[in-house]
């Protein structure tokens, strides 16, 4: 994969072993085939936080405008540059990351909670964080029933701590930087 493309701010894999690489200097969302030839390139026009991929392939993307924050779901088959918008959904927090589960639900994480929404946008659930950290970063280990979150140590004003809740919203444990390398 060629680094010319500008600032790299998320990264996945999607159906068919392709990369989704969302390029905020461009403000596009690139799909690369597993050759690492590019072959789609779909304008966002927003600023945006977060990038998701579900089993079909379509990219869910948090959307911020301002105080305003949207789900942005693009289906990448569609022939426009711009990609086909499927759906759209206010949020009221701002997305600083997002994944999405086999069985299509989409978790934000926000400063405060992890919002879990349906495919069509209905709130489904929510996990209050407990700690009153910036996070950062996360990701859901379905098949151990965890979700991980990163705070970096600019955010903390401490050691970088890594926060484990399981998909029901609970508090398994945490690892600040310093207390060892094992979880």
């Amino acid at each position: 994969l060629n680094t010319r493309y500008g600032t790299p701010s998320d990264v996945e894999f999607g159906p068919g072993n392709r990369l989704y690489l969302l390029d905020q200097n461009a403000s596009d969302l690139k799909i690369f085939e597993p050759n690492g030839l590019l072959s789609k390139r779909i304008t966002i026009n927003a600023s945006f936080r977060g990038l998701g991929v579900d089993g079909s392939g379509k990219a869910v993307i948090g959307i911020v405008r301002g105080t305003t924050f949207f789900i942005r779901v693009y289906n990448p088959n569609c022939s426009f540059t711009q990609g086909c918008i499927e759906r759209e959904f206010g949020i009221p927090e701002e997305p600083l990351d997002l994944e999405i589960t086999s069985n299509g639900d989409i978790y934000v994480l926000g400063n405060n909670n992890i919002s879990i929404y349906n495919v069509s946008g209905k709130l489904k659930g929510m996990i209050k964080l407990q700690w009153p950290f910036r996070y950062f970063s996360f990701d859901i280990d379905e098949k151990n029933d965890k979700i991980y979150i990163t705070s970096p140590k600019e955010f903390t004003g401490e050691n970088s701590i890594i926060t484990v809740y399981n998909l029901e919203g609970n508090l398994l444990f945490q690892n600040r930087g310093g207390d060892g390398d094992n979880f």
